[in-house]
């Protein structure tokens, strides 16, 4: 009889046993899965907050501005960037920025802070800043005449002003110049960042342009929003193409955001080490009960070797059920891993009222995520899969050796 359909009935002929070590299997492969799915949300949302808050998922600058960020290296066309993005597919919205640093000051002290002009009409829809006001509200067009700025709650406490009150920005312009500047507070925001919280200043796009003394259609930083993040590296290639040979560089958010690059290259090597371990203290579970299905059937494998089995064909069956429970385990499990993962994407898991004060563990400046939205590929699914089911063929290894390590003639003695 065809080894596969004998072990296949041998799994049906005792449905209790299979049940339970179908349910070992499934329910480590479903938990890692869960887990994996879980830390890559976190990884992909919380750089895609870092990008959207600031230039995007890529970013046009002078050629200089990385290595001497000043006011007077800046990209002298936004339009010919919003023109050229109309005609490549897959980019979401063009940001121009005016970004610069300088001191703020009120009746209580100054501080040092970095200050950001933005375009309300755009900001306000893909900012997670614009998100997070806990008073007043974020930047309006119209702010532009009352000349309205929002900044961070620690540095609202620093300097200890509210919403309508007055600050002072003291920066330098374009021609190296100090120039100081009256704003009024509009909003007030909290990212859980201390050091974005603390140190960062948005006002309008015109205001910031007019501070530093840019021309209506200059941006120190020009970004691309992505509609999908996984097309980035097809989108750089045809912007640089485009631009080859304009004085203005192209850069990924790798390389603005090099805090958060290397945390995710870590972290991706860092979750397939966790989900590993997630198996390997599971798979103590699964060799536990294959390894009693096989001492609860020494009476049966002794009565086959007695009947002239050979040991190697009685070894070959036990293995394929071990593969044949390994293989319905993981699509069981996957199964349900999945069916986890998306309906904790959709309904989120919100940690933000669990940590102290709302501050937010932090790479690079950046807050990371805490609305848990777990984010499942078809990759974790291959990756969870087959360590699950390749683990589970190491293990059934054991119990597959002691199968026919029994004593025929005492065994069947045995009652």
């Amino acid at each position: 009889m065809n080894l596969v359909k004998l072990a296949w009935r041998n799994l049906l002929r005792n449905k209790r046993r299979t049940y339970i070590t179908l349910a070992s299997i499934s329910s480590g492969c479903a938990f890692a899965l869960f887990i994996f799915a879980l830390i890559g949300g976190i990884h992909k949302k919380t750089i895609e907050d870092a990008a959207r808050m600031l230039a995007g998922q890529i970013t046009v600058e002078h050629p200089d501005y990385r290595d001497a960020p000043g006011p007077g290296l800046f990209v002298p066309s936004v339009a010919a960037m919003q023109a050229m993005a109309a005609k490549i597919p897959g980019i979401e919205s063009v940001k121009p920025l005016v970004a610069g640093q300088g001191m703020i000051a009120s009746g209580a002290g100054s501080v040092g802070v970095a200050f950001l002009g933005v375009d309300p009409a755009i900001e306000g829809n893909v900012s997670p800043l614009a998100r997070n006001m806990v008073r007043g509200r974020f930047l309006l067009p119209a702010d532009v005449e009352s000349r309205g700025v929002v900044i961070g709650t620690k540095l609202a406490e620093r300097l200890h002003v509210d919403l309508g009150n007055k600050v002072v920005l003291t920066t330098t312009d374009t021609h190296g110049e100090v120039v100081e500047e009256l704003f009024r507070v509009m909003g007030i925001f909290k990212l859980g960042s201390d050091a974005l919280d603390g140190g960062l200043v948005e006002m309008p796009l015109a205001l910031a342009r007019g501070v530093i003394g840019l021309g209506e259609d200059q941006a120190t930083q020009v970004g691309f929003l992505l509609e999908n993040p996984d097309s980035e590296e097809r989108i750089i290639v045809e912007i640089r193409r485009t631009l080859a040979g304009q004085p203005v560089a192209v850069y990924s958010w790798t390389t603005l955001l090099p805090a958060l690059a290397s945390w995710e290259a870590s972290g991706t090597r860092g979750h397939r080490v966790i989900c590993a371990v997630v198996i390997f203290l599971a798979s103590f579970t699964i060799l536990n009960t294959i390894l009693m299905s096989v001492v609860e059937r020494k009476r049966e494998f002794a009565m086959l070797l007695a009947l002239g089995t050979s040991p190697a064909r009685l070894r070959v069956q036990v293995f394929l059920e071990s593969f044949l429970l390994g293989l319905g385990g993981c699509a069981v499990g996957l199964a349900l891993g999945s069916i986890a993962a998306l309906i904790t994407a959709r309904q989120g898991i919100d940690l933000r009222g669990s940590v102290k004060d709302g501050a937010a563990p932090t790479v690079g400046n950046y807050a990371v995520s805490l609305q848990l939205r777990p984010t499942l590929t078809l990759e974790d699914v291959a990756f969870v899969g087959v360590l699950v089911l390749v683990l589970t063929m190491i293990i059934a290894i054991y119990p597959t050796l002691r199968s026919t390590r029994i004593h025929v003639a005492n065994t069947l003695r045995s009652n």
